[in-house]
């Protein structure tokens, strides 16, 4: 399964999903809320700087 594959299953919906870096969809409603937790609130950001700065200086 891939983007480009769009045959109408929930499967198709989460890449497409994916693929269009929407904040929310209430198919995937936890997941969303994951995302806009990590990309928006303090917290989130935060928690995602803190492993993305880890990830650079990893060798």
């Amino acid at each position: 399964m891939n983007v480009a594959v769009d045959d109408g299953s929930d499967m198709a919906e989460l890449m497409q999903y994916f693929k269009d870096n929407s904040d929310t969809n209430n198919k995937f409603a936890k997941l969303s809320n994951r995302v806009n937790y990590f990309k928006y609130e303090r917290a989130g950001v935060n928690i995602m700087a803190t492993l993305f700065e880890e990830y650079l200086t990893e060798e």
